[in-house]
């Protein structure tokens, strides 16, 4: 569903080739791999918190967490805009949002994210 959605966005994107054409492919192309982006720092501090207390000093864990998780704050916030971009695309083409839901909400837009690399990824062309 959400990979026909970002298909029927690029298809009207094509078909209206204006000025900015490039760009706003582009511009989808980079929404949906900061989806991915987001989904990898999140899996790579869960990761890091199961394991690395183990084999690190207290202090150098704290900071490393700390580290994680800011990186992981900077790719949600690069998410949020990526969205906002899509939605805006969404609008300037006149076709339905491809995210529904609430743009201030951080958890239903990591959720987005989440949904949109578990489709690409179910439905990957070999």
């Amino acid at each position: 569903m959400l990979r026909e959605k970002f298909n029927v966005l690029v298809q009207r994107i094509k078909d209206e080739a204006g000025t900015y054409w490039k760009e706003d492919l582009e511009s989808v192309e980079d929404s949906i791999k900061q989806c991915g982006r987001y989904i990898k720092t999140v899996n790579d501090m869960e990761s890091a918190i199961t394991s690395a207390r183990f084999r690190m000093e207290p202090e150098d864990y704290r900071e490393y967490i700390m580290n994680l998780d800011r990186s992981r704050k900077i790719e949600h916030d690069a998410l949020i805009v990526s969205v906002r971009v899509l939605n805006r695309l969404c609008s300037m083409y006149r076709v339905d949002p491809i995210f529904i839901g609430d743009l201030e909400n951080r958890i239903e837009i990591a959720e987005f994210a989440k949904a949109v690399v578990d489709e690409m990824f179910e439905t990957r062309q070999m």
